[in-house]
Protein backbone atom coordinates (compact mmCIF):
# COMPACT_ATOMS: atom_id res chain seq x y z
CA UNK A 1 0.00 0.00 0.00
CA UNK A 2 1.38 3.44 -0.93
CA UNK A 3 0.22 6.80 0.46
CA UNK A 4 1.40 10.43 0.18
CA UNK A 5 2.48 12.10 3.43
CA UNK A 6 3.39 15.77 3.86
CA UNK A 7 5.98 16.61 6.53
CA UNK A 8 7.45 20.12 6.92
CA UNK A 9 6.29 20.96 3.40
CA UNK A 10 8.14 17.94 2.00
CA UNK A 11 6.11 15.23 0.31
CA UNK A 12 7.00 11.61 1.06
CA UNK A 13 5.81 8.35 -0.39
CA UNK A 14 4.80 6.10 2.51
CA UNK A 15 4.78 2.39 1.74
CA UNK A 16 3.03 0.09 4.20
CA UNK A 17 4.26 -3.52 4.40
CA UNK A 18 3.30 -6.68 6.27
CA UNK A 19 5.86 -9.36 7.06
CA UNK A 20 4.06 -12.58 7.98
CA UNK A 21 7.19 -14.39 9.20
CA UNK A 22 8.21 -11.45 11.37
CA UNK A 23 4.70 -11.25 12.80
CA UNK A 24 4.80 -14.95 13.69
CA UNK A 25 8.23 -14.66 15.32
CA UNK A 26 7.32 -11.51 17.28
CA UNK A 27 4.06 -13.08 18.46
CA UNK A 28 5.83 -16.28 19.47
CA UNK A 29 8.58 -14.44 21.38
CA UNK A 30 6.10 -12.21 23.20
CA UNK A 31 3.79 -15.03 24.25
CA UNK A 32 6.71 -17.24 25.31
CA UNK A 33 8.04 -14.51 27.60
CA UNK A 34 4.60 -13.73 29.02
CA UNK A 35 3.79 -17.38 29.74
CA UNK A 36 7.17 -17.79 31.43
CA UNK A 37 6.59 -14.74 33.63
CA UNK A 38 3.03 -15.81 34.44
CA UNK A 39 4.27 -19.22 35.55
CA UNK A 40 6.93 -17.68 37.79
CA UNK A 41 4.35 -15.50 39.62
CA UNK A 42 1.47 -18.00 39.62
CA UNK A 43 1.86 -18.84 43.32
CA UNK A 44 1.73 -15.20 44.44
CA UNK A 45 -1.47 -13.67 45.86
CA UNK A 46 -2.14 -9.96 46.41
CA UNK A 47 -4.85 -8.62 48.66
CA UNK A 48 -4.74 -5.10 47.19
CA UNK A 49 -4.01 -3.53 43.83
CA UNK A 50 -1.19 -1.49 45.37
CA UNK A 51 0.48 -4.63 46.68
CA UNK A 52 0.19 -6.20 43.22
CA UNK A 53 1.65 -3.13 41.47
CA UNK A 54 4.60 -3.00 43.86
CA UNK A 55 5.35 -6.66 43.19
CA UNK A 56 4.97 -6.22 39.44
CA UNK A 57 7.38 -3.28 39.41
CA UNK A 58 9.96 -5.31 41.35
CA UNK A 59 9.67 -8.68 39.60
CA UNK A 60 8.35 -8.12 36.06
CA UNK A 61 10.63 -6.54 33.40
CA UNK A 62 9.46 -3.03 32.51
CA UNK A 63 8.74 -3.84 28.85
CA UNK A 64 6.24 -6.55 29.90
CA UNK A 65 4.49 -4.86 32.84
CA UNK A 66 1.63 -3.45 30.77
CA UNK A 67 0.72 -7.00 29.70
CA UNK A 68 -0.21 -8.04 33.24
CA UNK A 69 -3.16 -7.08 35.43
CA UNK A 70 -4.45 -7.82 38.91
CA UNK A 71 -7.38 -10.22 39.09
CA UNK A 72 -9.39 -9.05 42.09
CA UNK A 73 -11.40 -12.27 42.18
CA UNK A 74 -8.52 -14.68 42.80
CA UNK A 75 -5.95 -12.03 43.89
CA UNK A 76 -3.33 -13.11 41.36
CA UNK A 77 -1.29 -11.44 38.64
CA UNK A 78 -2.39 -12.62 35.20
CA UNK A 79 -1.92 -11.82 31.53
CA UNK A 80 -4.06 -9.00 30.16
CA UNK A 81 -5.07 -10.53 26.83
CA UNK A 82 -6.77 -7.33 25.68
CA UNK A 83 -3.41 -5.54 25.74
CA UNK A 84 -1.66 -8.57 24.23
CA UNK A 85 -4.11 -8.80 21.32
CA UNK A 86 -3.71 -5.07 20.63
CA UNK A 87 0.07 -5.48 20.36
CA UNK A 88 -0.23 -8.60 18.19
CA UNK A 89 -2.43 -6.72 15.69
CA UNK A 90 0.46 -4.30 15.09
CA UNK A 91 3.17 -6.95 14.75
CA UNK A 92 4.79 -7.56 11.39
CA UNK A 93 3.55 -4.22 10.02
CA UNK A 94 5.87 -1.35 9.22
CA UNK A 95 6.01 1.84 7.15
CA UNK A 96 8.89 2.96 4.94
CA UNK A 97 8.98 6.55 3.70
CA UNK A 98 11.03 8.14 0.96
CA UNK A 99 11.16 11.51 -0.80
CA UNK A 100 12.46 9.89 -3.97
CA UNK A 101 9.43 9.63 -6.18
CA UNK A 102 11.08 7.35 -8.71
CA UNK A 103 11.67 4.44 -6.29
CA UNK A 104 9.27 1.52 -6.39
CA UNK A 105 8.22 -0.48 -3.33
CA UNK A 106 10.53 -3.43 -4.12
CA UNK A 107 13.63 -1.23 -4.32
CA UNK A 108 12.72 0.52 -1.05
CA UNK A 109 12.18 -2.81 0.66
CA UNK A 110 15.54 -4.07 -0.57
CA UNK A 111 17.34 -1.05 0.95
CA UNK A 112 15.48 -1.58 4.20
CA UNK A 113 16.34 -5.28 4.40
CA UNK A 114 20.04 -4.53 4.09
CA UNK A 115 19.84 -2.30 7.13
CA UNK A 116 17.27 -4.40 8.98
CA UNK A 117 19.51 -7.47 9.00
CA UNK A 118 22.09 -5.49 10.98
CA UNK A 119 19.51 -4.03 13.37
CA UNK A 120 18.05 -7.49 13.97
CA UNK A 121 21.43 -8.75 15.15
CA UNK A 122 21.75 -5.86 17.61
CA UNK A 123 18.16 -6.41 18.79
CA UNK A 124 18.93 -10.07 19.53
CA UNK A 125 22.08 -9.09 21.42
CA UNK A 126 20.26 -6.50 23.51
CA UNK A 127 16.89 -8.13 24.21
CA UNK A 128 17.42 -11.88 23.86
CA UNK A 129 21.00 -12.20 25.14
CA UNK A 130 20.91 -9.17 27.48
CA UNK A 131 24.42 -7.98 26.60
CA UNK A 132 23.65 -4.27 26.46
CA UNK A 133 25.43 -3.57 29.76
CA UNK A 134 29.05 -4.56 30.26
CA UNK A 135 29.33 -3.51 33.92
CA UNK A 136 33.11 -3.23 33.79
CA UNK A 137 35.51 -0.35 34.46
CA UNK A 138 38.61 -1.46 32.54
CA UNK A 139 39.01 -1.49 28.77
CA UNK A 140 40.71 -4.89 28.89
CA UNK A 141 37.69 -6.42 30.63
CA UNK A 142 35.26 -4.68 28.28
CA UNK A 143 37.11 -5.94 25.21
CA UNK A 144 37.09 -9.49 26.59
CA UNK A 145 33.36 -9.40 27.29
CA UNK A 146 32.62 -7.89 23.87
CA UNK A 147 34.61 -10.69 22.24
CA UNK A 148 32.73 -13.38 24.20
CA UNK A 149 29.41 -11.68 23.38
CA UNK A 150 30.37 -11.60 19.71
CA UNK A 151 31.08 -15.34 19.70
CA UNK A 152 27.84 -16.02 21.58
CA UNK A 153 25.92 -13.93 19.04
CA UNK A 154 27.35 -15.98 16.17
CA UNK A 155 26.26 -19.20 17.89
CA UNK A 156 22.83 -17.76 18.74
CA UNK A 157 22.28 -16.58 15.16
CA UNK A 158 23.22 -20.00 13.77
CA UNK A 159 20.85 -21.73 16.21
CA UNK A 160 18.08 -19.33 15.21
CA UNK A 161 18.75 -19.89 11.49
CA UNK A 162 18.53 -23.68 11.90
CA UNK A 163 15.36 -23.37 13.99
CA UNK A 164 13.73 -21.34 11.22
CA UNK A 165 14.74 -23.85 8.55
CA UNK A 166 13.55 -26.86 10.56
CA UNK A 167 10.32 -25.17 11.76
CA UNK A 168 11.33 -25.47 15.41
CA UNK A 169 10.21 -21.90 16.12
CA UNK A 170 6.63 -23.21 16.02
CA UNK A 171 7.38 -25.07 19.27
CA UNK A 172 10.30 -23.31 20.95
CA UNK A 173 12.06 -20.01 21.38
CA UNK A 174 15.86 -20.24 21.43
CA UNK A 175 15.79 -19.94 25.22
CA UNK A 176 13.21 -22.71 25.56
CA UNK A 177 15.19 -24.98 23.23
CA UNK A 178 18.37 -24.54 25.27
CA UNK A 179 16.45 -25.16 28.50
CA UNK A 180 15.10 -28.39 27.04
CA UNK A 181 18.63 -29.56 26.17
CA UNK A 182 19.85 -28.48 29.60
CA UNK A 183 17.74 -31.28 31.10
CA UNK A 184 20.18 -33.82 29.65
CA UNK A 185 22.44 -34.91 32.49
CA UNK A 186 25.83 -36.61 32.71
CA UNK A 187 26.93 -38.63 35.73
CA UNK A 188 30.62 -38.94 36.54
CA UNK A 189 31.85 -41.69 38.90
CA UNK A 190 35.42 -42.13 40.21
CA UNK A 191 37.62 -44.19 37.87
CA UNK A 192 34.76 -44.81 35.43
CA UNK A 193 33.62 -43.36 32.13
CA UNK A 194 30.91 -40.68 32.36
CA UNK A 195 27.35 -41.96 32.01
CA UNK A 196 25.01 -39.90 29.84
CA UNK A 197 21.38 -39.75 30.96
CA UNK A 198 18.54 -40.95 28.78
CA UNK A 199 17.84 -38.68 25.81
CA UNK A 200 14.16 -37.72 25.65
CA UNK A 201 12.05 -37.77 22.50
CA UNK A 202 12.01 -33.95 22.38
CA UNK A 203 15.79 -33.81 22.71
CA UNK A 204 16.24 -36.39 19.93
CA UNK A 205 14.07 -34.26 17.60
CA UNK A 206 16.15 -31.17 18.41
CA UNK A 207 19.48 -32.95 17.91
CA UNK A 208 18.24 -34.44 14.63
CA UNK A 209 17.26 -30.97 13.37
CA UNK A 210 20.84 -29.83 13.98
CA UNK A 211 22.31 -32.94 12.35
CA UNK A 212 23.70 -34.33 15.62
CA UNK A 213 23.55 -38.11 16.09
CA UNK A 214 23.34 -40.01 19.39
CA UNK A 215 26.83 -41.39 18.70
CA UNK A 216 28.20 -37.83 18.52
CA UNK A 217 26.46 -36.92 21.77
CA UNK A 218 27.93 -39.93 23.53
CA UNK A 219 31.37 -39.22 22.10
CA UNK A 220 31.43 -35.59 23.25
CA UNK A 221 29.94 -36.27 26.71
CA UNK A 222 33.40 -36.94 28.14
Amino acid sequence: VAEKILMDDVEFDAHIYFNEKKEMMQRHNLLSCLFSIEESVSTQRFKTLKECLNYKNDHVPEKYRSYFKWNKNNFCLEINYKTVNHSIRLMGRFILMTNRNNMDKSTILDYYRRRDSIETVFDIAKNEMEVDRLRAHENYTNEGRLFINFLALIIYSEILRTMREKKLLDKYSVKQLLLELKKLKKTTLPNKDPILGEITKKQKIIFAAFGISEEQIQKHSY
